[in-house]
This record gives structure tokens, sequence and C-alpha cells, in this order.
């Protein structure tokens, strides 16, 4: 991500559903807890979506992540489908 958001022609923006193993987190498989030593987030722009499941989690299947503002993103042009990129006279070609 973090060179893809150094080109002048790209205005990314990336969209997490969770923000779980970002933190320090129990990592069920390895039996222990995880944390990073880097810097995941730095050199980019990001958001996390609101999770609207009532079960919250990645380890809780299919229903754990219910991030319905994906849609708004998308439907604002914010998105892989709908990307937004500066050309090089820093104006802006829609996608």
């Amino acid at each position: 991500m973090r060179k893809l958001a150094e080109e002048e022609w790209c205005d990314l923006m990336v969209y997490y559903c969770s923000d779980e193993t970002v933190k320090t987190f129990e990592d069920k498989e390895f039996k222990r807890k995880i944390k990073w030593d880097i810097p995941l987030l730095d050199g980019y722009k990001y958001k996390f979506l609101k999770n609207f499941s009532p079960v919250s989690g990645l380890s809780k299947g299919f229903w754990g992540l219910m991030n319905f503002s994906i849609f708004l993103a998308i439907k604002a042009g914010r998105s892989c489908l709908e990307g937004r990129f500066k050309n090089r006279e820093g104006g802006y070609l829609e996608r």
C-alpha cells in the first residue's frame, strides 16, 4: 500500500473491516498473543469501517464482520471499483 500511495497519480484510501489484528491480539492457531513491532498503517490513508455485527470478530466466521458502510464508500467513488486517479497535470481521471 505504501508504494502505491507514494505515486502522484494515485489518491489512495484503504478501507479495513476490522482493526483487530493491528493491535495486540490472541492468535488461536499459534496459541499466543501477537504484537507487531513495525507500524502497519504508516504511509497511506486508511479508515476502519464500523462493524455492525452482534457477534463481532474475525474469528466469529461469516457473521463476524458486517461493514455496511463500504457501500457508501463505493458509491462515493472511493474504491478500487470507482477510483480517482491524479493525472500528470494534477487533475483527476475518473474510472
